[in-house]
């Protein structure tokens, strides 16, 4: 719904800007040379097939008029001096202001003023083709209809203020706009207000000589108008000593004013009202849209200025965070859960073998395998390995029978296929010198990326590590103990209720538990292992999937941690950093993308400013991880994927996991468990026989196989 509803309001925009727009035309004047009116010729013309016909302003005579509005600030500061000085004025509206204030339109007419088109978005009308410049004045005039219930016979070019500025080009815009029924007016004064001369400079430019009638250019709109207002008083009371007689066009043209504003039928006023209503819930919807956009841009940036920050203080004011390592490690036990690993377990039994550390025992729990892990293991000849076979239970009830044979009460979890380097169990045994530590995370990294794809997933992985998990570590915290390289103290780990399966994500689960319970949480960035990622896009689909969900799961599940904010503000900073990097950011990361899209068909520079910032930010910050990481920087080679793709599934898989939790998985999670990919063997390969347990169901019914599922649904 949420991906539908972005889509709307970008059709919806895109519809409502073509419609109304046609072409992104010149917004200034565009002179060709060539003065196509001859000296002489009045302000108020009519291109027609005989040729020009004008009309002179009559001597002392003056009519008021201005541009560019309706505004919803100076307009009626203007229509307040009208009425106070008994006058009235004719205004040129532009349509697209005219949709957003039609009660400043009616105003207009109340005071018995007069209305004039002046364009739909104010552009040049010799750069519109005829059949652009045509639809502009019907929507202006649809504006006005709309607004009012009466049509108008009056128009005023953008940027043409008398015949001298009526070149071939502008000429020939203008017999389109007579042969649709329009007088054109111009102007035998410009206050040039628009400039903000001063207020008695606006007045001495306006006022006409030796007693000629006027048409008065002014302006009402497009900017700070306080000039304007200020010297209309001045100006109305000193033409009025000179005698001049104030005129609508229609009085100053000797034209019936009922033929040049005539009111319109049912149908047209019905139109133009539906026109309005459009325009404004496109308007609405589109403020509202880039508004998201915006706030979502903000809060990333502000996200990775912040991780930079804390990483660089860190980096630059603390030395040997972790401690050194000790000269005694302690004892450790490696819990590996395996599920139809033959082809990759020797190999992780093997960097196990040769890793350095202290007294170690290796558990390999091979559950329920049909393939000949479990020969495999047997047959490897490391007197410290020792294989468990159990029923296929799923990751986490693997984990809780592993935990069952541990003797150390350093607790260590590595996937199967995932390969320790040589110091990672001794960089990872570290920080448990500290008796308030509770859990460890290693540093994970992608084996041997393949391809654009896994390009894209090493950068993701090194961003991740080197910015969010060491800012997090300055506050002796994280968001995950990943299960392919993570280390527990026993006591800890077994006083939050262990390896239970509440979740389908159980290292992201207990992390949270470890931190809500008072723990501390590190991070060990030299306890560096490589594990297996996808390799196509539908086995990434699917491994986030299960994350995500798992992490809603996670999050719902810890929720009272919030209320522990005097206790443990650490654990609610946690908490609310899962929600906001984890779950709300990605659902709104493709807002600043539509917004991108919709800057580059509507011609809206800030969208497109607004993205490319977020682009550089990302730049910089994966620039300060791969160097961080020791990690070259052709990595960010990748980074146009991570822009145009990969951020993309990643952030649909998690709209994809708040529609599973919306459409019935309330508290409890509601009814069916689904089906998810399972984190052993080939990442793209999804294990559906693998249980997924909702939350609530306790550790006990977690290990017994599938009947905690059906019990749940």
């Amino acid at each position: 719904m949420l991906t539908a509803l972005m889509l709307a309001v970008l059709v919806l925009g895109l519809v409502a800007n073509q419609y109304t727009a046609g072409t992104l035309a010149q917004d200034h004047h565009v002179d060709d040379g060539f003065p196509a009116l001859r000296v002489g010729t009045g302000p108020v013309l009519d291109l027609g097939a005989e040729g020009v016909r004008s009309v002179h302003t009559p001597a002392r005579h003056v009519a008021l008029t201005f541009d560019d509005g309706p505004d919803p600030r100076w307009t009626p500061a203007i229509l307040d001096v009208l009425a106070e000085q008994r006058v009235p004025g004719t205004f040129f509206v532009i349509g697209e202001h005219v949709t957003e204030h039609p009660e400043i339109v009616r105003r207009v007419l109340g005071q018995g003023g007069e209305l004039g088109v002046h364009t739909y978005r104010h552009v040049e009308i010799s750069e519109q083709p005829p059949e652009d410049l045509r639809r502009d004045l019907r929507l202006t005039q649809l504006a006005i209809v709309g607004a009012t219930g009466h049509e108008t016979g009056l128009f005023r070019p953008p940027f043409i203020t008398d015949r001298s500025n009526v070149g071939l080009h502008q000429y020939v815009a203008l017999k389109t706009v007579s042969a649709q029924g329009y007088l054109t007016v111009l102007a035998d004064k410009d206050s040039t207000d628009w400039s903000r001369p001063g207020v008695n400079e606006i007045v001495l430019r306006s006022i006409p000589t030796g007693g000629a009638g006027a048409i008065i250019e002014l302006h009402d709109g497009g900017g700070d108008r306080s000039q304007t207002v200020a010297a209309l008083s001045t100006l109305i009371r000193l033409l009025k000593l000179q005698g001049y007689q104030f005129d609508t066009m229609s009085g100053l043209a000797r034209l019936d004013a009922h033929r040049l504003m005539p009111a319109v039928g049912f149908f047209e006023r019905t139109w133009g009202r539906a026109f309005l209503a459009t325009m404004n819930i496109a308007g609405t919807l589109s403020w509202w849209f880039l508004a998201l956009a915006f706030g979502v841009a903000l809060l990333t940036m502000i996200r990775l200025l912040l991780l930079v920050g804390v990483v660089w203080w860190r980096s630059r004011w603390t030395r040997n965070v972790l401690g050194p390592v000790p000269p005694q490690l302690p004892p450790m036990s490696v819990i590996v859960a395996a599920y139809n690993e033959a082809g990759s377990i020797r190999a992780t039994l093997e960097a196990l073998s040769s890793a350095r550390s202290g007294q170690l025992q290796i558990i390999v729990v091979d559950d329920g395998s049909t393939d000949d892990t479990a020969g495999v293991v047997a047959a490897y000849p490391d007197p410290r390995v020792e294989l468990l076979s159990v029923d296929h239970r799923g990751k986490a009830g693997a984990l809780a029978a592993g935990l069952d044979r541990c003797t150390a009460d350093v607790i260590v979890t590595v996937d199967a296929d995932t390969r320790p380097t040589r110091n990672a169990l001794v960089a990872i045994a570290a920080p448990f010198a500290d008796t308030r530590v509770g859990g460890v995370s290693g540093n994970v990294r992608v084996a041997r990326p393949r391809g654009l794809l896994g390009a894209a997933q090493h950068l993701e992985y090194v961003v991740g590590n080197g910015l969010d998990r060491a800012a997090l570590d300055a506050l002796h915290t994280q968001v995950t103990i990943p299960g392919a390289a993570g280390a527990f103290r026993r006591t800890a780990l077994l006083a939050v209720g262990g390896f239970d399966g509440a979740t389908i994500a159980e290292d992201t689960d207990l992390t949270l538990a470890l931190v809500g319970a008072g723990w501390r949480v590190r991070f060990a960035s030299e306890a560096i292992v490589e594990t297996s990622a996808p390799t196509t896009v539908r086995g990434l689909w699917r491994q986030r999937s299960r994350w995500s969900f798992g992490i809603a799961q996670a999050v719902w599940r810890r929720r009272e941690m919030v209320r522990a904010v005097r206790n443990h503000p650490a654990g609610v900073a946690t908490w609310l950093f899962v929600v906001l990097s984890q779950i709300l950011l990605p659902i709104a990361a493709p807002f600043i993308d539509l917004a991108a899209v919709w800057a580059l068909f509507t011609g809206t520079r800030f969208p497109l400013a607004l993205w490319l910032m977020v682009g550089l930010m990302q730049l910089g910050a994966a620039a300060v991880a791969l160097r961080m990481e020791g990690q070259s920087w052709r990595g960010l080679l990748a980074l146009p994927l991570h822009l145009f793709g990969y951020r993309q599934v990643t952030s649909f898989v998690v709209i994809q996991t708040v529609a599973w939790a919306v459409a019935g998985r309330r508290p409890g999670w509601g009814a069916q468990p689904v089906a998810v990919p399972s984190e052993y063997g080939d990442p793209d390969r999804a294990d559906v026989d693998a249980p997924v347990v909702a939350p609530g169901v306790g550790p006990s019914d977690a290990t017994r196989g599938r009947d905690p599922v059906r019990r749940a649904a």
